[in-house]
Parts: C-alpha cells; structure tokens; sequence
C-alpha cells in the first residue's frame, strides 16, 4: 500500500496576487492625488490671472475725476477671464476702483471640489482657493 503525500504548493502565486493588489490600490490613490493636486494648481493660477486682468482693467481704463467707478466692468472682464472656472459675480470682490491715485484691488475665492471622494473626505469638504492683485493708478 502506497501513501500519498498531499503537495505543498509554494505560495508564490497568492502572495504575488495579495502583494499586487496592495500595491496597486497605494499607485491609483497617488495618481489621484496627483490629478487633484494638477487641477488645484490650474485653478489657482487661472483664478490669480483673472485677477491681474481685473487690476490691469481698472487702472489702464479708469475715468477721469468727478465720474463714477465701474466695477462691474472690471468683474465682467475677471469672469471673462477665468475660463474653465466656474466663478460667479459673489467670489470677485473689487475694491478701489477706477478712483485716481487709489489702490485697486480684486480679490477673488473660490471653492476648488477635488474629483476623488477619498481626499475631499480627508480635507472636510472643499478646499478655499483664494488670489488676489493690486495695483495703484498712477494718473
């Protein structure tokens, strides 16, 4: 009578399918936080250009003395300005304005939603991405 011996099968297989998966789950999140952190960078640098614009507006095309300031052209020209970002008339904040010698300043914030659940879990929510510029007509 012969008795057999069960196999043992090295775990190489298994261990090599649990070790990929951990490793692939760890190399999806960074390629989402990377993203995110790429989209967070151009929404800011859109949103600090669309501001410079506002300023640039407001100085180079400011009224003479005695007329009232406009700076209602200068947030049309920051949500012109702000392409691919969703800003609406309350996150531009002009103060200043189209007066001589005064300080002109365009604030502008936005509320920037990262596209992974995962990290807007982490943050609390949405992350406030703020840019201002100012600038001092000089007429």
């Amino acid at each position: 009578m012969r008795i057999v011996r069960p196999r043992i099968v090295a775990p190489t297989r298994a261990q090599a399918m649990v070790e990929f998966v951990m490793t692939f789950v760890v190399f999806v999140f960074l390629v989402f936080v990377i993203v995110d952190f790429g989209r967070a960078i151009w929404y800011w640098t859109t949103i600090s250009n669309a501001a410079r614009e506002g300023t640039t507006l407001a100085v180079i095309n400011s009224p003479d003395e005695g007329e009232q300031p406009d700076a209602a052209l200068v947030r049309t020209r920051v949500l012109e300005k702000a392409i691919g970002v969703d800003l609406s008339d309350g996150d531009v904040t002009v103060t200043g304005c189209c007066s001589p010698n005064s300080l002109v300043t365009v604030s502008i914030v936005y509320d920037f939603a990262p596209v992974t659940p995962m990290i807007s879990s982490l943050t609390g929510g949405p992350i406030e991405l703020s840019a201002s510029s100012s600038r001092r007509g000089e007429y």
